[in-house]
């Protein structure tokens, strides 16, 4: 009987709640992302400037990541553009204007900002 509970859980996670929640960010957003991609319930995508924010397809945005599209300091909006296979952990904060490239790894509690120049 616990099997069968699990599996139904499984299930339903897979086939209606990630979906839904790909769905929320994509229709009613406007934010670019791939197939594949899993983004946390507890993640953070900035919706001060949502259309900036492009993830690519395999991702995966875990619980307490945050990215940030908006710089309020400056009053300016930037993208945030994440690749292809990428993975970004628990409680890591993308700033505005970062670009990751495919198949990187954001560790967990990891500061992402833009290169200065």
């Amino acid at each position: 009987m616990a099997r069968l509970i699990a599996r139904l859980r499984t299930l339903l996670f897979t086939n209606v709640s990630v979906r839904l929640n790909l769905f929320y960010y994509r229709r009613v957003w406007g934010m670019q992302i791939g197939e594949g991609t899993r983004i946390s319930r507890g993640a953070k995508l900035d919706r001060t400037f949502p259309g900036g924010i492009t993830i690519g397809r395999d991702s995966a945005i875990t619980h307490g990541a945050i990215i940030v599209t908006h710089d309020f300091v400056n009053r300016e909006h930037r993208p945030v553009k994440i690749g292809d296979c990428c993975f970004v952990g628990y409680n890591a904060v993308v700033l505005p204007g970062v670009t990751v490239g495919d198949h990187s790894i954001i560790a967990a509690g990891s500061l992402v900002r833009p290169r200065i120049t």
